[in-house]
């Protein structure tokens, strides 16, 4: 069915058809919600799930029941299909070939009517879907309109009870402010009852971002993790430089004796110029090596200094920020609520990032 039932389904289509009278009547959509949820009317994830079609879904159970939302409601209120309507070419890709799917205005719509039992009538769902269109209350003034609010924790912040994320709720006087919606649609939700301010939660955050961030940065002029920068004379020793000056050391012995065999008459001149040609060439061969390995240590220190530098300025941008920029945003992984004396939040500090 239509996302919540089959048309034949008697049993669901009887919520189906309570959820349009509740609005017809002049429910709002979250009391509704919130009668539903408090006569643990089953939800569309356990109904399929009881019907053996268990889909996957963002829903989480709160005392082993998942909850009707907001969006639940809607979803059913504005679906002309439980009206007996079926609809097709609701989308179409851009082009052929093409992933990408476009949405299609409802004129363009197909509509195939009477292919199924109705729910509920064409005449109540036209009713619901005007009143739902309704301007609300605050709408209908002449007020100006109101500035955007940023908001660094959308789906940041959740309730630590059901797990659900908060509502960011406009207040008066810029008094913004987080509440758990699961509280609002549940008259027994254990979730917390009180208004997390927007301006106390981000003096909460920054004050936590900036005692970790001395954690993670605090040595960053001694090293990363606390550990000195290493120096040159304390590099340790490679094997393969050893190897070189040995292997060096054995060509110059050997040049020494084709030498002293040429001036005993054991070498012709052509013989002993060729043989001191290939040592030689052997020769500065190794000792390009030995360049190579002897000025590695001074680059690996140079990119240990660089990364240090830039720890060190995100370390100091973190320590002079007075609000939640979105780049502070993007260090902060999730934060919990519990009540409004107790917070978790977790960080996410990523080295390349910094």
């Amino acid at each position: 069915m239509c996302g919540y039932l089959t048309p034949a389904d008697e049993e669901a289509a009887v919520v189906v058809r309570r959820i349009s009278a509740m609005a017809l009547s002049g429910m709002c959509i979250s009391a509704i919600a919130a009668v539903l949820n408090n006569e643990k009317a089953e939800t569309a994830s356990e109904y399929h799930e009881r019907h053996g079609h268990a889909r996957k879904g963002r829903h989480r159970p709160v005392e082993g029941k998942t909850l009707w939302m907001d969006s639940n409601v809607r979803r059913i209120l504005t679906d002309e299909r439980y009206t007996g309507v079926q609809i097709l070419c609701k989308t179409k890709r851009a082009k052929i070939g093409s992933g990408k799917i476009i949405k299609l205005p409802e004129s363009e719509w197909l509509r195939f009517p009477d292919l199924h039992d109705a729910v509920i009538s064409a005449e109540d769902f036209l009713k619901t879907k005007e009143l739902l269109a309704r301007p609300k209350a605050s709408e209908k003034t002449n007020q100006p309109k109101r500035e955007p609010v940023y908001t660094p924790y959308s789906q940041k912040i959740r309730c630590g009870c059901c797990g659900y994320a908060l509502e960011f709720m406009r207040g008066n006087n810029r008094q913004h402010y987080y509440r758990c919606k699961t509280q609002r649609l549940v008259d027994s939700s254990p979730c917390f009852t009180g208004k997390l301010y927007l301006d106390e939660i981000n003096d909460t955050v920054l004050s936590a971002l900036k005692v970790e961030a001395r954690k993670q940065f605090g040595h960053a002029k001694k090293g990363s993790v606390g550990k000195p920068v290493p120096s040159v004379n304390h590099v340790p020793k490679y094997d393969e430089s050893a190897k070189l000056s040995a292997r060096l050391s054995g060509l110059e012995n050997r040049m020494i004796t084709l030498y002293e065999n040429y001036v005993d008459g054991l070498l012709s001149k052509q013989s002993y110029l060729e043989a001191k040609s290939k040592c030689e060439d052997e020769q500065s061969l190794i000792e390009s090596k030995m360049k190579e390995l002897s000025e590695r240590p001074v680059s690996v220190v140079a990119e240990t200094k660089q990364i240090l530098v830039q720890k060190q300025s995100a370390l100091d941008s973190i320590l002079s920020a007075n609000e939640v920029t979105p780049e502070i945003a993007s260090l902060i992984k999730c934060v919990t609520v519990y009540d409004v004396n107790r917070i978790e939040i977790a960080f996410a500090f990523i080295d390349s990032a910094l």
